[in-house]
């Protein structure tokens, strides 16, 4: 199904079939968009190994820290390939936790990149690199939303899905002839079941960091 179709299908979900329409086509659009990258986050649906602008970082020497596409919320692999080399050798992800523990001034040295510390919207490189070279990476992303796009890049067989996280944006609105905060729960709770519970921020953290856990007296 495309944007247009589940529109209609939200309209015939909501009996709002006729103009002028109780929610704004926009919002609709808007809120099935949202559900998408909501989708993308609960239940990991598009990985990214191809597009050299989210998989592939240049480095430069004595550079540690640079941006992450805005696109790539969760590393999966990450590489380093030093210039001149043909094949890339792994590094670590790591938290700066596991450094303070285990690498003694790792803050300062420069050298051969071992580990890497993804923050929100950067990565650290330590220790600081002592030559060029290029990061690698694999992950999971959000979706593409060019201006205009009528399609999804999730399975189709997931589509109709989305149609319960627009409702539930719907049923929220604090209108007087629209609210309806059963509806928004129950809507919420089917695009939970289906799609998974959203990891917090703690969750998130442990699981881009390759750090065994274990119990101290810890998205």
């Amino acid at each position: 199904m495309n944007r247009n179709e589940l529109v209609r299908e939200f309209r015939i979900a909501t009996q709002d079939l006729v103009a002028p329409y109780l929610w704004d086509t926009a919002d609709v659009v808007r809120w099935l968009e949202e559900a998408e990258r909501e989708a993308c986050v609960r239940g990991r649906l598009l990985h990214e190994s191809i597009d050299l602008d989210m998989c592939e970082i240049a480095v430069a020497p004595e550079e540690a820290v640079y941006p992450l596409h805005p696109r790539l919320y969760e590393i999966d692999h990450i590489a380093f390939l030093d210039d001149g080399a043909s094949c890339r050798r792994p590094i670590k992800l790591v938290s700066s936790e596991y450094l303070d523990a285990t690498v003694q001034d790792w803050r300062d040295r420069v050298g051969r990149v071992e580990y890497a510390i993804q923050g929100e919207t950067s990565l650290r490189l330590v220790p600081r690199p002592d030559a060029p070279g290029t990061v690698l990476l694999e992950g999971y992303r959000l979706p593409n939303s060019p201006a205009g796009a009528t399609s999804f890049e999730i399975h189709e067989a997931q589509h109709r899905n989305l149609l319960d996280w627009a409702l539930f944006r719907a049923f929220s609105v604090p209108d007087a002839e629209t609210l309806d905060l059963g509806r928004a729960a129950e809507a919420e709770r089917a695009f939970t079941a289906y799609f998974g519970v959203r990891p917090g921020s703690d969750l998130r953290r442990q699981t881009r960091e390759d750090v065994p856990q274990a119990n101290v007296g810890y998205y």
